[in-house]
């Protein structure tokens, strides 16, 4: 339980630092890494998702992130795309046990 009360709280402190610093790397890091084991697998991937089209896109925020800090969010993206397509598996599994009659 404190486990799980530390990633949520965790998730509110990211969200005000990024309120006023929507690209605070160490922010989007941490809050998608919060939300992955907090198993909010869409909203994680989601704010990756966000976070490679803004290098993309946003000069400010390129600065930013150094080409280590890139790789962090790479490895952070695969292994939550990882986790939740498990999780789907996982789920999917359950369910046609549940509802096949054995």
């Amino acid at each position: 339980m404190q486990k799980l009360n530390n990633w949520k709280e965790l998730i509110i402190v990211a969200d005000k630092v990024l309120k006023y610093d929507p690209t605070n790397v160490k922010a989007l890091f941490r809050k998608a890494l919060a939300l992955k084991n907090l198993q909010e697998f869409e909203d994680a991937i989601a704010l990756l998702d966000k976070v490679f089209k803004d290098l993309d896109t946003n000069e400010e925020f390129k600065k930013k992130v150094d080409e280590g800090m890139v790789n962090e969010f790479k490895g952070l993206q695969q292994s939550t795309k990882a986790a939740y397509n498990a999780y789907l598996k996982k789920q999917k599994n359950m369910y046609q046990t549940m509802f096949s009659g054995n």
